[in-house]
């Protein structure tokens, strides 16, 4: 029944449970949130078998994406190693600005982005701010390279981003004279003048 009503929950239920075990003994929230610091969970495993578990502390995520999480079991301390999914988050493929090309403005170094000052279709000026990024407690405005249009912002507030991974693109107007000949292959954009 619960397959038809909520397949995706289904889903990833039979997922984690082939994975870590059985999972039906565990109160919903904690299946759901994750257990609270220091709330004693009382798991029933059959009539009159008892677990005691209490988190107790994580650790920081290392460098493979995983975090060491402390917790007391039947009053014992035990630790083990679980994968962090905002570390997946943060390491999802993402597009990275070309070394050279001028109109793509990636991230200088890994951090996240805190504030965007741009928006797609605004124009744009040299030295113009456009998104801020926050790393080791300090930020870091990042400013335009070359006037033009805002051609994409492709990442919001808040992402975790890598050095080089591409937050805007610019396309460069150009200003032609009346009159000029182009080819249908050229990219003329009208701008008024600023």
């Amino acid at each position: 029944m619960s397959s038809v009503l909520f397949p995706e929950e289904f889903d990833r239920m039979v997922k984690f449970r082939n994975n870590y075990g059985p999972v039906d003994l565990l109160p919903t929230d904690v299946f759901f949130a994750g257990p609270e610091y220091h709330r004693e969970l009382e798991i029933e495993l059959e009539y009159g078998k008892l677990l005691y578990v209490r988190l107790t502390s994580i650790g920081e995520i290392d460098d493979s994406g995983r975090r060491q999480v402390h917790f007391d079991y039947n009053g014992q301390e035990r630790s083990i190693f679980v994968d962090d999914r905002e570390y997946a988050e943060r390491k999802r493929e993402r597009a990275k600005a070309e070394d050279g090309n001028p109109m793509h403005h990636g991230a200088p170094m890994k951090g996240r982005i805190v504030e965007i000052k741009v928006k797609t279709g605004d124009k744009v000026s040299v030295k113009q701010d456009l998104f801020v990024l926050s790393a080791m407690k300090m930020e870091m405005a990042k400013h335009s390279n070359v006037a033009g249009i805002v051609k994409a912002v492709l990442l919001p507030v808040g992402t975790f981003v890598e050095a080089k991974d591409l937050v805007a693109g610019i396309v460069k107007a150009v200003l032609l004279p009346v009159g000029t000949f182009v080819e249908a292959k050229d990219l003329v954009i009208i701008v008024d003048p600023c």
